[in-house]
């Protein structure tokens, strides 16, 4: 047996080594704790930030074109919406968003409920706070009524992105202080802030500066300094607003619906040219029954003026005498007359005929004319309600 103890590939540290190790770990440990508040302004941390609050901005507007309105704040840290409580601020939903952060995100809605709905300015809710209006489909116009397009009109009222839109409109109209970004308390539709990796103030808040007060952030991109290292997004309503294509789609469903006016008016018109136009052939087919009775008159006249004269005439030639002789000759002259009559009867019939046509031609184009304008307005309220139910979304 060997006097020399054998080496063994398996014995653990010594205690020399186990006390260098510990050593090592302090110091790495004091370096952390010393320098990490500073870890975030390193650019290659900064855009991991920046990524977390890019990938929030995105899911907040797909949000929006989803569901019409912003989420409501996550206030007890479950990730997932709360919107029983009506807060305006906590943290964002990410279960709700569908999203995987690295790092909590403090989140703020803007909401300012109304009771008066097209006032109303909850970005968090969705109500009917815009309804374009429609003129009505059908006309029925009696001799004394108007125009009608502005009567009893049609509203429409799809819930989605166009309502969020008005609610962005109220919010420009008549800013309050529900949420706000700065010391200068500019009103915004959401802000977002993702603090530091310390306590920069030393206020015993993960959050600094105006981000640690209710209802405030941090203007976006607000420099980092001795006390501020968090990172911040704050969305003003009238960007909010730009950015979703608010504008663009508001005024193309406020142009169909003028149009559709405009359409509706050309209708109502082309519906009394029609109704004109059935008076006429009415006024002509009279004029024609008329000119038949006058042909049967006049042929009844040439009847008995012909019979007249015949007597006179026989009465002449059996006896001669002055006064025989006139009656013929009167008598004669009223059978020319009548002839005439009977023959101005058959023109005034000819006449009438022809106004008839005439008018029946003009009756077809007239419906002809009333027909397109009716599609014209088909065409011109179904464009808008197409537009005012489509949205947002593309």
């Amino acid at each position: 047996m060997s006097l020399h103890p054998r080496y063994n590939g398996n014995r653990g540290f010594s205690l020399v080594e186990m006390s260098i190790v510990l050593v090592i770990i302090g110091v790495i440990g004091l370096v952390l704790w010393k320098f990490l508040p500073s870890f975030k302004s390193l650019p290659a941390i900064a855009r991991l930030t920046e990524t977390s609050l890019n990938s929030a901005e995105d899911a907040l507007n797909g949000f929006i074109l989803t569901h019409g309105r912003l989420p409501c704040p996550d206030t007890n840290g479950t990730g997932n919406e709360d919107c029983s409580a009506g807060a305006s601020l906590g943290w964002l939903p990410v279960r709700t968003l569908g999203l995987n952060l690295p790092e909590p995100v403090r989140y703020g809605v803007y909401r300012a409920s109304s009771a008066t709905v097209p006032m109303d300015a909850d970005l968090a809710t969705l109500k009917h706070r815009y309804n374009p209006l429609l003129p009505v489909a059908e006309h029925k116009l009696s001799p004394v009524e108007h125009n009608e397009c502005n009567e009893d009109p049609v509203k429409l009222s799809n819930l989605n992105g166009l309502d969020f839109c008005a609610a962005l409109l109220n919010i420009a109209r008549a800013p309050g202080t529900q949420l706000t970004a700065g010391a200068q308390r500019i009103p915004i539709a959401y802000g977002l802030a993702i603090a530091g990796a310390g306590d920069a103030d030393g206020d015993s808040s993960s959050f600094d500066g105006l981000n640690r007060v209710a209802g405030q952030f941090e203007l976006a991109g607000a420099s980092r300094r001795a006390d501020y290292d968090d990172e911040t997004r704050a969305i003003g309503a009238g960007e909010l607003f730009t950015r979703l294509g608010c504008a663009t789609r508001l005024s193309a469903v406020n142009g169909a619906a003028r149009a559709t006016y405009a359409a509706c008016d050309i209708d109502i018109f082309a519906d009394l040219y029609l109704r004109f136009r059935d008076l006429d052939v009415e006024t002509m087919e009279g004029n024609r029954e008329a000119a038949i009775w006058g042909i049967a008159f006049a042929t009844v006249g040439v009847v008995i003026t012909l019979s007249q004269a015949t007597s006179a005439v026989l009465q002449a030639i059996i006896s001669v005498g002055t006064s025989t002789v006139v009656t013929a000759v009167v008598t004669v002259t009223g059978q020319v007359l009548a002839d005439a009559a009977l023959a101005a009867a058959i023109a005034a019939l000819v006449q009438a005929e022809i106004a008839l046509t005439e008018a029946k031609a003009k009756q077809v184009s007239a419906t002809d004319f009333k027909a397109l304008t009716a599609a014209d307005f088909v065409t011109a309220a179904g464009r808008t309600q197409v537009l005012d139910a489509q949205g947002l979304l593309p």
